[in-house]
């Protein structure tokens, strides 16, 4: 199991759903980092992108998954939070700050203009 602290190189991977990406400008919304509970992410922590990106599509047919670096997090102002839960030992989740977990819409942009697309199956 990976230790409670991050790494500075570890990513994190979300699965997008397509009403959370702007077709027309080819980018991110900041819809894609907006959750009431803490966006849920997979930390990679020794896995593969590729590892990553499989384990995601796994649980669910995302059409876009994004990977975005502890450092873009924590340049955002944003806090990862790592909480296992029995059916994912990578579960992690990005809150706004601590006992805060719904992202503003400010850092939800930051999050989003940093973000790479690893996987996109509607192009």
């Amino acid at each position: 199991m990976p230790p409670n602290e991050f790494l500075e190189e570890e990513s994190f991977f979300r699965g997008v759903h397509s009403h959370q990406f702007d077709h027309e400008a080819g980018r991110l919304t900041s819809a894609a980092f907006k959750d009431s509970q803490g966006a849920s992410v997979d930390r990679n922590w020794t896995r593969t992108d590729k590892e990553c990106v499989d384990k995601l599509l796994e649980k669910k047919d995302f059409p876009i998954i994004v990977k975005v670096s502890y450092t873009s997090i924590t340049d955002c102002n944003c806090l990862p939070v790592y909480c296992p839960i029995e059916e994912n030992e990578f579960h992690s989740e990005i809150h706004s700050e601590e006992g805060v977990p719904t992202l503003t819409k400010s850092k939800a942009r930051c999050l989003s203009t940093s973000a790479e697309i690893v996987y996109n199956k509607v192009v």
